[in-house]
């Protein structure tokens, strides 16, 4: 039974098989588009019947090959980003590229494609779908050459009109019937012997006549008189064409005046020179020599040619543009010269050597510009920039030949294709984010509005809608506010409580001035239904406007719940009253603390920065005295005094940097197990004092180990010997011997130092300041000595005590918890 089952199934198979291919084949026949594959080394394998219908290319010849081998301008940005995406295995999608049949005709072919990966996830080849857009293609290009020969013609017949008009040697002003100046030439300032600068004011006929008087033009006359006698009779109502000559008396000018009505109640006025023909030659060599200048100095290449097509202006741009010197560009070269000079450079697309293919591109060339008036065309050359070039027919046969730098142009509409593609990504992610807030909005507790300047509704939350019982059709035809309200009102869901009809166009107004104004005042509304609202507005950019309800009706019977805890608790609060009065005395104690760390904090912060910014300079005078002192000290030996002073006030200026530095960053307590014996004589040791002074040290042999920073600790024990030392140096009676003595003891859970001295001690003023930072009583230093020694100790959880008499010494004791009793207190 099994055996039989096996040739069923594979029948079966081979029936499902078969029909699967016909319906692709059905398919595929109903569609312009046809199927390919490539394998795993992107050559093509399979292609679809459709391919030799749709495009005339043979699936023989493209079978074996890759879509880069059989493709044409395989090397353009296009390409790369396409080579890109199959590098990395990603599908495409729309990829555009142009493909040469047999019979030499380009096909130009969009590709979409998907890899294919094997079971074991190894890549095995692509496979899609292509389709034949050449026709779109040739239908958009005739398109655009329309539209380009169109917009060619427009330009060259407004180029011919502002030609003329520049050429002319007469002045033609046209103004309305009003006598506003619409058109003005060049010409009339200069006939006029206006500059420039005079003429610019002049914005209609009352101006120009107004400026001609002024200066004299008219005689000795009243000029607001005479002006307006002028104006009328140019303005004034007339038929048919006049004319009539003047004479200018400031600048002893003749000129024949025109006066033309046109059909709208405009005029055209036109002056022609008649004084001297002298003066017409110099007005126009002189206009000549500007229209010379700008034609130099436009970005346009330029060519003026004869109707031999002999050049007889090249301006300097098109000369820069071809590489071609002054020397060409004045010898009124033909234009087939001006194409020989670049034969051979490789700027032309086209094989400079051989004659024949020379000569048919120089004849196309000729063609285009004999023929005139045909358009722009593009010119691309072989270095990769393109030129927009156009060709006008003059008077008498000759031509104005136009080239235009469109590189960047270019450029600029492949930077314009990538930014609208962002910015297509930007919309749908704005789109996206757009849709998640409407979502947020409609889940929200409060009842939201969303109105646009002229207050109607943009946006409506569920919320909204369950509070004010409106339907969303009523609302999704976005109603105004005034809608909306009157809705409310016949819902019963407004603040107008009574209910009273004739009350409603009152408050309803209110309301609309209050959102008008866009501060909404937030206020809780009692509803005709019982429920309180809280309801508030606020403005939005554009002129829109976000109008909230809550409702209040629930947190309204908590607060009435919560006033009667409020009351329970008021009797709680006297009860804690008498509590507080104690805690404040504790609280004022503590404050008077925390300002004085605070303000030791600050000063800190001062000092560390005034440090860092002195040590430098006082570094750079070290150098600098070092290397006098070697170049001079020689020569000038009563100078040693001088060095010698001077390298001891750089010394005391450091320690007193260093000192001031210590205490204003406190560095982290690196503690570490300690034998006290041995230390405390370390220490001792290294204190730097006079030598006549004698130091006692006085230590308990069964001390206990100590947790101590060794470096700080010592340094701070250090400054206490120092500072006893100096006191002693100062003051000392010259008949008692310095004395320091320093004993050090177990006082069970703690270690005690004294460091006594017999010098002068202290006053109860000075005593009372002793451990205040930056005072001292000595001409030089900072007073940190001992603030920075009780801050180490205090730091090591010890405690610091000054004992003092004036006249009798000072005792420094200072307490530090043994190892053991840090343990316990941990």
């Amino acid at each position: 039974m099994e055996q039989n089952s096996a040739p069923l199934e594979l029948r079966q198979c081979e029936q499902d098989l078969k029909l699967a291919e016909e319906r692709l084949q059905t398919i595929s026949m109903q569609t312009d588009s046809w199927l390919w594959e490539t394998d795993e080394n992107h050559i093509c394998s399979y292609f679809s019947d459709n391919l030799e219908i749709q495009t005339g290319l043979r699936k023989v010849d493209l079978i074996g090959t890759s879509r880069l081998e059989a493709a044409l301008q395989n090397n353009d940005l296009n390409w790369q980003k396409h080579g890109q995406d199959i590098a990395k295995l990603r599908p495409f999608k729309d990829f555009r590229y142009i493909q040469k049949t047999l019979d030499g005709e380009d096909r130009h072919i969009i590709a979409t494609g998907w890899p294919l990966f094997a079971d074991d996830g190894t890549f095995s080849g692509y496979r899609g779908t292509a389709w034949d857009e050449t026709q779109d293609v040739l239908f958009g290009r005739r398109q655009i050459e329309k539209e380009e020969s169109l917009l060619a013609e427009i330009e060259s017949q407004r180029a011919n009109l502002e030609t003329v008009l520049e050429n002319l040697t007469q002045s033609v002003m046209w103004f309305d019937k009003y006598g506003v100046i619409r058109l003005n030439n060049a010409q009339t300032s200069k006939m006029l012997g206006f500059s420039d600068q005079e003429y610019s004011n002049v914005h209609s006929i009352r101006d120009h006549l107004k400026l001609m008087a002024e200066r004299g033009d008219f005689g000795d006359v009243d000029v607001k008189v005479e002006v307006e006698n002028r104006f009328q009779r140019l303005c004034g109502e007339q038929e048919g064409a006049s004319s009539y000559r003047i004479h200018l008396k400031a600048s002893d000018r003749y000129l024949d005046v025109g006066l033309s009505p046109l059909a709208d109640g405009s005029r055209i006025l036109t002056h022609t020179d008649v004084t001297a023909e002298a003066k017409k030659d110099r007005e126009l060599s002189d206009r000549e020599a500007m229209l010379s200048t700008v034609i130099d100095n436009v970005d346009y290449g330029i060519l003026f040619m004869d109707e031999n097509l002999n050049c007889d202006v090249v301006n300097a741009r098109f000369g820069e543009m071809w590489g071609m010197g002054d020397e060409l560009i004045n010898s009124k070269p033909t234009f087939v010269e001006l194409m020989e000079f670049n034969r051979h450079t490789g700027l032309y697309d086209v094989n400079g050597h051989d004659d024949d293919d020379w000569n048919d591109y120089v004849k196309v060339r000729l063609n285009v510009i004999q023929s005139a008036d045909t358009g722009t065309i593009e010119i691309a050359r072989a270095d990769g920039r393109y030129f927009k070039f156009s060709t006008v027919s003059l008077a008498g046969g000759k031509r104005m030949a136009t080239y235009f730098d469109i590189t960047e142009i270019k450029e600029m509409e492949l930077a314009l294709r990538e930014a609208n593609e962002d910015l297509e990504y930007r919309l749908q992610q704005l789109n996206q984010r757009e849709a998640v807030l409407e979502s947020l909005i409609n889940n929200i507790d409060y009842g939201t509005l969303v109105l646009d300047r002229d207050q109607k509704v943009e946006l409506a939350n569920k919320k909204f809608r369950q509070l004010m019982s409106i339907d969303a059709p009523f609302l999704q035809n976005a109603p105004s506010m005034r809608d909306v309200l009157d809705r409310m009102f016949e819902n019963k869901c407004t603040g107008l409580v009574s209910g009273n009809r004739s009350e409603w166009p009152d408050y309803r107004a209110s309301v609309l001035e209050q959102i008008q104004q866009g501060h909404f005042l937030t206020a809780e509304r009692q509803r005709q239904d019982g429920k309180t609202i809280l309801s508030s507005c606020m403005t939005l950019p554009g002129g829109r406007r976000l109008v909230t309800y809550f409702d209040m009706t629930e947190h309204k019977d908590r607060e009435e719940k919560l006033e009667a805890m409020q009351n329970d608790l008021a009797q709680a609060n006297q009860l804690l009253e008498k509590r507080v009065e104690q805690r404040t005395q504790e609280l004022r104690t503590m404050q008077s603390t925390l300002v004085k760390k605070e303000r030791q904090a600050l000063l800190g912060d001062l000092v560390a920065s005034l440090c860092h910014e002195l040590r430098n300079p006082l570094n750079a005078l070290n150098t600098s005295l070092f290397l006098i002192r070697r170049k001079v000290e020689g020569d000038f030996p009563a100078l040693t005094k001088a060095f010698d002073r001077s390298d001891r006030t750089i010394v005391r200026c450091t320690n007193i940097l260093n000192d001031l530095y210590d205490y204003a960053l406190v560095d982290d307590l690196h503690k570490e197990l300690t034998k006290m014996g041995p230390w405390i004589e370390q220490v001792v040791a290294q204190v730097k004092i006079p030598q006549a002074f004698e130091v006692e040290l006085d230590i308990d042999p069964d001390l206990p180990d100590c947790e101590l920073d060794p470096k700080q600790l010592g340094g701070a024990i250090g400054k206490i010997i120092t500072n006893a030392a100096q006191a002693i140096a100062d003051h000392h009676d010259p008949k008692a011997d310095p004395k320091i003595a320093v004993y050090v003891g177990d006082c069970g859970d703690l270690i005690e130092i004294i460091v006594t001295d017999n010098g002068p001690g202290m006053s109860e003023d000075i005593f009372a300041r002793a451990l205040e930072p930056l005072y001292s009583t000595r001409g030089f230093g900072v007073g940190l000595g001992l603030p920075i020694a009780e801050q180490i100790v205090s730091r090591h959880g010890g405690q610091i005590r000054l004992l003092t008499q004036e006249g009798a010494g000072t005792t420094v004791t200072i307490w530090l918890p043994t190892s053991k009793h840090q343990l316990e207190a941990a």
